[in-house]
């Protein structure tokens, strides 16, 4: 699509709900007519916060939400930027648990297991625990998720403590017919 093609659309009054998306390869521009792909402008300041939060890691981590939105990207450049700035922005704050186990439930493999590691590095200090419990055991017990982020869930439950209750039952019913790695994660979740 040339320069040209592109400034005519311009011209003939398209609106800005008309979506560009970015080409991955050769950093092109591509018209779409709908859709859930970006503007432009919506794209470079993505680009530019991106930039910001890894100068910054705890601006990454006061905007957890829109680093896991871009785990769904089709952009595998925008992907890789939020996995590795989800991985060096370190341990979220108690308010953000309510929201992370909302995340959980998503059943998305990347956003279970990014949440799965945040929530694994609150570690004991996490206080009432029933609800994080319930949505990691239901992410390690959910088989359609990817093994990974099963297998995070587990260790992110073995970063929290003791399992009581209902998450306990759960996890030891599941212990058995779990795949090697997981198996190791969860029994060493229910043996703290």
């Amino acid at each position: 699509m040339g320069l040209t093609y592109l400034l005519h659309l311009v011209q003939a009054s398209i609106s800005w709900e008309t979506r560009l998306r970015p080409f991955a390869k050769t950093g092109n521009f591509v018209l779409q007519s709908g859709g859930t792909h970006q503007t432009a402008r919506s794209w470079m300041i993505e680009s530019n916060k991106l930039a910001e939060f890894a100068k910054h890691p705890e601006l990454a981590l006061q905007n957890i939400n829109e680093l896991l939105s871009l785990l769904d990207s089709n952009d595998e450049a925008e992907l890789n930027t939020a996995s590795d700035l989800l991985e060096n922005c370190g341990a979220p704050s108690r308010a953000d648990i309510p929201f992370l186990c909302d995340q959980l439930k998503s059943r998305r493999s990347s956003t279970v297991y990014w949440c799965s590691t945040l929530l694994g590095r609150l570690g004991a200090t996490v206080g009432e625990r029933s609800r994080i419990d319930s949505e990691l055991c239901q992410a390690i017990c959910d088989e359609s998720l990817e093994l990974s982020a099963r297998e995070r869930a587990a260790w992110a439950i073995g970063q929290l403590g003791k399992v009581e209750g209902d998450g306990r039952a759960s996890l030891e019913k599941h212990v058995e017919k779990a795949p090697a790695r997981l198996k190791r994660l969860l029994e060493t979740a229910l043996a703290t």
